[in-house]
């Protein structure tokens, strides 16, 4: 056999991803930081040492094996100095030791078995670059291949950074926030500055004036870091700005505390926030559910309500209108009467999912970002941790609502909805950021000191009227009888006072 010495400098985390051994290993990365070298490097080097193993190389598209991995590994072939096969009928490499490296699309052709592509495989080892991309199906599936008997067995994923929601994030804790690891499962997390020395200086500048320090697209891109990633024009894009907004604000006495909630059962949600005398509106805290019913997230509501906010005795709550139906969001019964069964008295205006009464409730949140009352800022996120996802496996710190105010809340170009003589753009239905940005907008349309033009305010007090009892209209009469003359009901908080 003819072989070669190669030698390569891997430096820090990169030498420790080249030699982990973990049966479940995670090599997360920033763009460039040579996640897939690093990972076809191990496939060979496992190969060489262990005559006869089995490995599969894969990626999600077929086209995207064949244009990028296939002639990766043959350049490092040919580095080496290996004569190799390719067995094309088959779709692998044959080392002169005998071991095999399968390359392969996971993505099934059409009228052929969801996993037809590796099914019956025996494998000591896979790997799967941009392995976000695959379903979490896909994944366990492949977990069943690693059973070739006497070789140590490994799998190794080599993702794009993911959102908090995605799979990959759940089977792989992210350890450096201090989440527990689970049983043979390693993560490492590898930044542009972990390759910086096998990249020319000035790729790096140019990065870095692309994606500054704030920029919401730097954390993904330049650290490796899991969140964000933008898919569309962001709602808010000009208007938050994380350096101003997110600031050291908490609870002002004598002023409700607004609970506002969205349904659904992969994730429900809370947001508490307070509208204030002198036009400033504060965001205090959320939390999201995880894979849960809204049975099992209402009582987390009281919970975190009381450890947060001490039990504040003046609470307005409101919630998505759809919750009032039968058999709505994954619940056995109707959100509300949830809701009710844990002393939630939640309101709701019947048309607060129209889109042209979203678009209201979006512009007036967009309006607080861009005013200064005599306190500072019109808008206010807290920055005490307060923002947190729950599910039957953890509760951890999340960012989800800064990043879906920053740029992960979205317009879907897609989807245009004619309301009222109007075209709208209608925010995407992403299944995450927007649950967090309903709440808040079903604050606005319940509690907010925002109007909507005569008619249409005429036509939602009606309904809401009609759909209220006396005793959840009172605590609102309450409030704004107490505030008058500060307070005008046709207009902003602080018109008068000021």
């Amino acid at each position: 056999m003819n072989r070669d010495e190669v030698r390569i400098v891997w430096r820090g985390k990169q030498s420790t991803a080249l030699l982990d051994t973990t049966r479940y290993l995670d090599i997360e990365g920033a763009i460039r930081s040579s996640k897939t070298t690093i990972g076809l490097w191990k496939v060979l080097n496992a190969c060489l040492e262990r005559p006869g193993m089995r490995w599969l190389v894969a990626r999600w598209i077929d086209d995207d094996v064949h244009a990028l991995l296939v002639p990766l590994l043959r350049l490092i072939f040919e580095n080496v100095g290996l004569d190799v096969q390719w067995f094309a009928d088959e779709h692998r490499f044959e080392l002169p030791n005998g071991s095999w490296i399968y390359v392969r699309g996971l993505r099934p052709s059409e009228n052929t078995s969801r996993f037809s592509k590796f099914r019956g495989m025996t494998l000591g080892g896979v790997f799967v670059d941009q392995a976000d991309e695959i379903p979490e199906d896909f994944y366990l599936e492949l977990k069943g291949r690693l059973s070739q008997v006497g070789y140590p067995c490994q799998m190794i994923l080599a993702p794009n950074p993911p959102g908090e929601d995605h799979w990959i994030a759940r089977e792989f804790p992210d350890t450096e926030s201090g989440l527990p690891a689970k049983p043979q499962h390693s993560y490492i997390r590898l930044s542009l500055y972990d390759n910086a020395h096998n990249l020319p200086p000035e790729y790096v500048a140019q990065l870095e004036r692309d994606y500054p320090v704030g920029h919401p697209m730097r954390r993904r891109l330049i650290e490796g870091k899991r969140g964000l990633n933008v898919r569309g024009k962001p709602v808010y894009a000009g208007y938050f700005d994380r350096a101003r907004h997110v600031a050291d604000v908490g609870l002002v006495a004598d002023v409700p505390l607004i609970e506002s909630i969205d349904f659904g059962h992969h994730h429900p949600c809370v947001v508490w926030l307070q509208f204030l005398p002198w036009g400033e509106c504060r965001w205090l805290g959320a939390l999201m559910g995880e894979d849960c019913y809204i049975e099992d997230f209402a009582p987390l509501i009281v919970q975190y309500r009381a450890h947060w906010f001490g039990g504040y005795s003046e609470v307005w709550s409101c919630c998505d209108p759809a919750g009032s139906h039968e058999n709505s969001q994954g619940t056995k019964k109707n959100g509300v009467s949830v809701l009710r069964e844990h002393d939630i008295a939640a309101r709701s205006v019947p048309n607060s999912n129209m889109p042209d009464v979203r678009d209201f409730a979006i512009q007036t949140i967009a309006g607080y970002m861009r005013r200064r009352t005599m306190q500072g800022e019109a808008f206010a996120v807290s920055r005490k941790r307060r923002w947190m996802i729950v599910s039957s496996r953890e509760a951890r710190d999340s960012t989800v609502v800064t990043d879906a105010l920053e740029a992960g809340y979205v317009y879907d170009d897609r989807q245009r909805q004619t309301s009222g003589g109007r075209t709208l753009i209608v925010p995407l239905k992403d299944g995450f950021y927007e649950h967090s940005m309903n709440c808040a907008e079903y604050a606005v349309l319940n509690y907010g000191p925002g109007r909507q033009s005569v008619k249409d305010e005429r036509r939602a007090v009606a309904q809401m009227q009609a759909a209220l009892t006396k005793s959840d209209r009172d605590p609102m009469d309450r409030y704004y009888n107490r505030h008058q003359p500060n307070i005008g009901r046709g207009g902003s908080y602080g018109t008068r006072a000021r």
